[in-house]
């Protein structure tokens, strides 16, 4: 009976597997990279026989990267932020180092990208991340050509002579919500686009420029639980800056719901009286004039 050839086969398995994986050899050398990985940094980069700690990984992240590496080739599976250098989406991806073993051995080390967060940012991207894209712009800062696109379900193959909104979305001209036109590095900018009012679903776009020719835009789809998480997150953080009570806070989120006193009172169990008192004191402590003003602070 024949072997099977494992080098083979897990090549065929790296390949199918869709997020960014790379494999070393205990010196640090990239041995194999699949196409995720590929798509992942910027064209042109070398992906092979490559020193990794000395070509890849940028200064401050050397200490970090380092350290899981240990780990790693003593059998354990540790995740690590690293900054590359470049990503072609401006990224700092999370990896986890998978150990693998031959003869009770760590032979070589596979690092499978499982998160990534913008370079500068601690907010994860991957988990909510709609859709990803570059352009580049042209000389009045207006989208152009689309270069790269990519989402959790798959790496899109996009035609780079065409412009973001033909070949993203199919349409003959620039989006109206489009956040591109007018960016600049300092001012990260953002839009809504509205795509169905019941059920309720928008999309949430933010753009950035990254070099002076390209833009980065993220588009995170929100629907009516996302949109309610956030408004509640929004309701919190106004109480805690306002200094407001448990009992305050509960009224806040009630009245800002349409609520009258009359419920308030009733979900609070509370007479209508110290619902109203509750209700005056909030205001007073947000600064808002009125009931009406409160929709004002949610902005």
């Amino acid at each position: 009976m024949s072997q099977f050839d494992w080098e083979f086969v897990g090549s065929v398995l790296l390949e199918r597997e869709r997020r960014p994986v790379l494999v070393l050899d205990p010196a640090g050398r990239i041995v194999r990279a699949n196409r995720a990985l590929l798509f992942f940094v910027e064209e042109g980069t070398r992906t092979h026989l490559v020193k990794f700690v000395d070509d890849w990984v940028l200064p401050d992240s050397r200490p970090a990267f380092l350290e899981a590496w240990t780990r790693a080739m003593a059998g354990e599976r540790p995740r690590v932020s690293v900054a590359l250098a470049p990503t072609a989406f401006h990224l700092e991806p999370v990896f986890e180092l998978v150990p693998l073993k031959q003869d009770g051995l760590v032979r070589s080390v596979m690092m499978v990208m499982v998160d990534a967060v913008a370079s500068g940012l601690s907010v994860p991207l991957l988990p909510s991340l709609g859709l990803l894209y570059e352009v580049s712009l042209d000389g009045d800062g207006r989208p152009e050509r689309l270069l790269r696109a990519l989402s959790p379900d798959r790496l899109h193959k996009v035609d780079t002579s065409v412009p973001c909104y033909r070949g993203l979305l199919g349409k003959d001209r620039a989006c109206a919500s489009c956040p591109v036109p007018g960016l600049s590095k300092e001012n990260p900018s953002t839009a809504i686009r509205l795509e169905s009012h019941s059920p309720f679903k928008a999309q949430l776009l933010s753009a950035r420029r990254v070099r002076d020719d390209v833009a980065s835009v993220n588009v995170v789809p929100v629907d009516q639980s996302i949109y309610s998480s956030l408004v509640q997150a929004r309701i919190e953080a106004l109480g805690v800056r306002a200094k407001l009570t448990e009992r305050e806070r509960h009224v806040l989120a009630l009245l800002l719901m349409g609520r009258t006193l009359d419920d308030v009172a009733s979900a609070e169990g509370i007479s209508a009286r110290t619902a109203k008192y509750h209700q005056q004191n909030l205001l007073r402590k947000l600064g808002a004039e009125s009931r009406t003003d409160l929709f004002r602070l949610l902005s």
